[in-house]
């Protein structure tokens, strides 16, 4: 399988951040202590039988009023529950789908539960125009991804919401590549929100796209969120315009997709 690997270069070292990626094969004799794993799938792939969800979770769903919301819940968790069982099934462990719950806490961010219990792995879940993607580790490191349709933006909601040197980064783009660049920062934006566990609650201001490496559609990126100076290291993909963002606050890291 194909990895990308990002290493990172501190600021302190250089006057810019710099990103060098490496694009190489890793087997499963490689060192992956900072792995992290994700998964997709669509409002299609969501079986129509509620057998997978626990008590617990059918109690949630019945709270749904709007088909909308409803079908969006449903697509997250049934994303969430199959990369959990594909990520078991890689270590050779088994548990009934049913014992898995995804419980959003008083955060709103989703937790995982299994046989009641509060797992270590952190998790972020995002969905959009009926597509979800999921991203998990197993180091209990913060983590966040986001999807995003790409469409166009408009420069009233890049002023509210990008900093001037991404409002400057967006027009400094060639025209056709705006809306695709202009949602990749947003989406950076919302990942790096999830894995501060915060959401929209903070200004988005406060977190900058300060690095940034494109290939034909693939990348990598360094957010900073100013109020405490940490940096995100992130990785990206476009596929079906829709932008998919991965961020996690680890200096270097491996996104693999669970089959």
């Amino acid at each position: 399988m194909t990895i990308f690997v990002a290493l990172y270069v501190s600021k302190s070292q250089t006057k810019k951040s710099t990103i060098k990626t490496i694009r190489r094969f890793v087997d499963s004799s490689n060192d992956k202590k900072n792995e992290v794993f994700y998964f997709q799938q669509i409002l299609d792939d969501v079986p129509q039988n509620l057998n997978w969800l626990s008590e617990n979770e059918i109690a949630v769903l019945n709270q749904f009023r709007v088909t909308k919301r409803r079908n969006e819940w449903l697509l997250g968790r049934w994303t969430a529950k199959q990369a959990i069982l594909r990520l078991f099934a890689k270590s050779q462990r088994e548990v009934n789908v049913k014992l898995i719950e995804i419980i959003a806490a008083d955060d709103g961010a989703p937790d995982i539960f299994i046989n009641g219990r509060l797992s270590v792995y952190p998790l972020s879940l995002s969905h959009s125009h009926n597509r979800a993607v999921c991203l998990i580790g197993k180091n209990g490191i913060p983590l966040g991804c986001d999807i995003e349709k790409i469409e166009d933006r408009s420069m009233a909601f890049i002023r509210d919401y990008f900093t001037n040197d991404e409002m400057h980064r967006v027009l400094n783009t060639v025209e056709s590549k705006r809306p695709s660049i202009a949602n990749l920062i947003w989406s950076a934006k919302e990942s790096v929100l999830k894995a501060l566990r915060q959401g929209l609650r903070i200004d988005t201001r406060q977190i900058e796209m300060i690095d940034l490496i494109e290939h034909e559609n693939s990348g990598v990126f360094i957010i900073e969120f100013k109020k405490n100076k940490s940096l995100y290291k992130g990785q990206f993909f476009y596929s079906d315009n829709f932008v998919f963002t991965f961020v996690m606050n680890a200096q270097n890291w491996i996104l693999s997709e669970l089959k």
